[in-house]
């Protein structure tokens, strides 16, 4: 296509050529001024879609996980039991004589081990108590320090026994950072899992 005044013009029709006569003038910068109002309304209209499109994406998320950390029944009463057996062994070998060393939660995820380090000192008397989650098919505990080896192995099905915590009692016969391997095959994705680690001096013992 040729334009009056002898320049040739985009395909899209687009006005971006000179025109010597003033009515077609006026006829281009009337199309450049009405592309110019659609462009701006295009840019002033997409922020605003990005944000609704943004909201409808996080109000789907979240209705998502809402929806997958629903307690059932039979978790709230797993929960209650690990959460009573922690304060059990706690209440135990607290009116035994025994301190805490360290506690916590352990982030644990199903099928995968967990490996805690712990500095434990030559000489001293140390009790580990691990709580497991009650819907494990297996859990296991193994205490390791390079140059020693493997201090405890221990095995748990509790779905076989109903026992779903390990907890063992050893003098430490080296100083150094021990390793504590967590396992737990669990139809949970991250399942219950909360550590004590007691503590008592054997010269306290031997004054009792």
């Amino acid at each position: 296509m040729r334009y009056p005044g002898g320049f040739v013009g985009p395909k899209s029709g687009l006005a971006c050529f000179l025109l010597q006569d003033a009515q077609y003038g006026l006829y281009i910068y009337n199309v450049k001024h009405y592309h110019l109002q659609v462009l701006f309304c295009l840019l002033w209209l997409f922020p605003v879609q990005v944000m609704k499109a943004q909201e409808e994406s996080f109000e789907s998320f979240m209705q998502t996980k809402r929806e997958e950390f629903v307690l059932t029944e039979d978790m709230k009463a797993a929960e209650k039991s690990y959460n009573e057996k922690i304060l059990e062994r706690m209440k135990i070998h607290l009116k035994n004589g025994f301190g805490i060393y360290q506690e916590d939660r352990v982030t644990l995820i199903a099928g995968k081990d967990r490996s805690v380090y712990i500095p434990l000192v030559k000489g001293q008397w140390y009790h580990f108590v691990y709580v497991g989650d009650p819907h494990a098919e297996k859990i296991s505990v193994n205490l390791f320090l390079d140059g020693l080896g493997y201090v405890v192995n221990d095995r748990l099905k509790p779905q076989q026994t109903g026992e779903y915590w390990s907890e063992f009692s050893f003098i430490c016969p080296q100083s150094g950072m021990y390793e504590l391997m967590l396992f737990q095959r669990c139809g949970i994705s991250r399942p219950l899992s909360y550590l004590t680690v007691f503590q008592k001096s054997l010269q306290d013992e031997t004054l009792n």
